[in-house]
């Protein structure tokens, strides 16, 4: 029974995604656990994050000893002290195949487009590019982190959010509806108020993304400031994905992350760039089985 299974997790920031598959790719189990970030989440929940995603895998006839490979995918899962976790854990659950840590973009590509050639643009929190083309050439671009790049994120979005209103409150551009929003949002009418709340240590990457969110509905009430935003943050990603096409030479790329995988006003600007330059495709499938394609190359 050895060597049967191939298992991919996909660990997101407060859930993880499990696919099994045989040897012609077949899913055989597709199930659910916890996180798998130690900072995030701690050692003793990763542990037993783990643990609960081996008693699922252990279901299949033969049990652990039948998996041959695990790729396990995710944001913030690399690094020493992770690494002791994970083999601790491992052992624990008795696994004794062979395992690998990988990003989440790399599954997120695989994923995708099912193992074949292709790239994948991420606007989330952050952004990415990654491309792999058909001589196993890959190439990353951007995704350096919100104090170095991703541009193009939900994150810049945010930041040009607040930096729009301070614009506007200095009157050094119109007026924006984004104001409005803004002090509706967190509740502070007055910018001295905003600043405080904006570079508080409480206030998080995750909190200026969100107000993304306030961009979108400034803009689909016609706010001239929301659709600069979303002009500019277009240009960045296409940058991204020009960089990757040349260094490849590749033709798809499928759009992915809150901001891009389905219609919004920076998808519509996005996709109006590439037109006669990249051919949008509909990502295959998602990284869990991403991950799982690519356990099957360790």
């Amino acid at each position: 029974m050895e060597g049967l299974y191939y298992a991919g997790w996909d660990g997101g920031g407060t859930a993880t995604t499990i696919e099994c598959i045989d040897e012609v790719g077949k899913t055989l189990l597709r199930a659910k656990t916890g996180p798998l970030n130690v900072h995030g989440n701690g050692a003793e929940q990763v542990r037993q994050s783990i643990l609960e995603a081996l008693r699922h895998m252990s279901q299949l006839p033969g049990g652990l000893s039948a998996f041959r490979s695990l790729c396990v995918a995710g944001a913030g899962i690399s690094g020493d002290e992770t690494r002791a976790v994970w083999q601790n854990a491992l052992e624990e659950g008795t696994y004794k195949g062979q395992y690998q840590l990988a990003a989440d973009f790399e599954a997120a590509l695989y994923g995708a487009f099912d193992g074949a050639p292709g790239m994948i643009l991420i606007s989330g929190t952050g952004s990415v590019c990654y491309g792999m083309n058909g001589t196993g050439g890959f190439h990353r671009c951007g995704g350096w982190g919100h104090r170095f790049d991703d541009e193009g994120s939900g994150y810049s979005i945010g930041r040009d959010v607040l930096k729009a209103v301070a614009r506007a409150h200095d009157g050094r551009t119109n007026p924006t509806l984004l104001t409005k929003l803004l002090h509706d949002h967190w509740n502070i009418k007055d910018m001295p108020g905003l600043m405080s709340k904006a570079y508080g240590q409480d206030t998080s990457k995750k909190e200026i993304a969100a107000l993304s969110v306030l961009c979108v509905e400034a803009f689909k009430q016609g706010d001239e400031a929301a659709a600069e935003i979303f002009e500019t943050a277009a240009q960045s990603l296409h940058e991204l994905l020009k960089a990757t096409k040349t260094v490849l030479s590749l033709s798809e790329v499928a759009l992915l992350g809150g901001l891009l995988n389905q219609e919004t006003p920076l998808r519509n600007a996005l996709e109006k760039r590439l037109k006669g330059d990249l051919i949008v495709r509909e990502p295959k499938a998602d990284a869990a089985r991403g991950a799982a394609l690519m356990a099957t190359k360790i």
